[in-house]
């Protein structure tokens, strides 16, 4: 949209998104990561899950009373039914769990994390 293009030695830290934008693409991208505040990383899918990978970061900061997001086990949570992540179901979908993991180790690899 800006005709501005970054050269090759730039960080791989984003994907074209403008077919979106512009109503081109109907369907979007196929995952979003996120890091939240201490550095964990999450992946949602297009069908509406989220992985978060395990950490040991703290859960709960007490100063503003909010929850981090951050546990010791893998967590996964099916947003359109639970958009306030407050049901943990990656016991119930291993399957799920780990094509997100899976993708979200590949993504962290290409980073050279």
């Amino acid at each position: 949209a800006t005709g501005i293009s970054l050269p090759d030695s730039c960080a791989y830290d984003s994907r074209e998104a403008w077919p979106a934008w512009s109503g081109a693409d109907s369907i979007g991208r196929e995952y979003v990561v996120e890091q939240n505040l201490h550095n964990t990383l999450g992946i949602l899918s297009r069908q509406g899950y989220k992985y978060i990978l395990p950490s040991d970061a703290p859960s709960y900061n007490p100063g503003t009373d909010t929850q981090l997001g951050n546990s010791p086990q893998e967590q996964l949570y099916f947003l359109p039914d639970d958009p306030n992540e407050q049901h943990n179901i990656a016991d119930r979908q291993p399957q799920t769990v780990r094509q997100l993991r899976d993708r979200l180790q590949e993504l962290i690899s290409m980073q050279g994390h």
